[in-house]
């Protein structure tokens, strides 16, 4: 259509990867929320699974990344806070399962939104 802006937007999904000690604070975690649900730890994993395709574990890292990308994209804040914000460990924690995620360093990310946003004009 003459006039109108066209604009598409790649993604790719990665199944996510905790590293140890995430895995050992969410296990204590999801055994409380297992209990509170009154399920064992495995049946609570489970029901989790079939429900969202992801392991409780796999859901919180999800969810800790698409907090990062949302601050990354709206915010300057430097990275080292916004990890720690979002649930990380540290920052090196963060760009880790950010790339395994994305495929971009948290840096890479913010540097391409914006070259977007810049080549979309106002």
């Amino acid at each position: 259509m003459v006039g109108e802006l066209a604009v598409a937007v790649a993604s790719t999904s990665r199944d996510l990867r905790t590293p140890v000690r995430e895995g050992q604070e969410l296990g204590v975690l999801a055994e409380v929320l297992a209990r509170e649900t009154g399920l064992l730890w495995s049946q609570f994993q489970r029901r989790v699974r079939a429900i969202t395709g992801l392991t409780p574990r796999q859901m919180l890292t999800k969810t800790r990344i698409e907090a990062a990308a949302l601050a990354l994209r709206t915010s300057d804040e430097p990275l080292s806070p916004v990890a720690i914000e979002c649930g990380f460990y540290d920052q090196a924690a963060f760009s880790r399962q950010f790339r395994l995620a994305t495929g971009l360093s948290p840096g890479e990310y913010r540097g391409a939104v914006r070259e977007t946003a810049i080549s979309l004009g106002p």
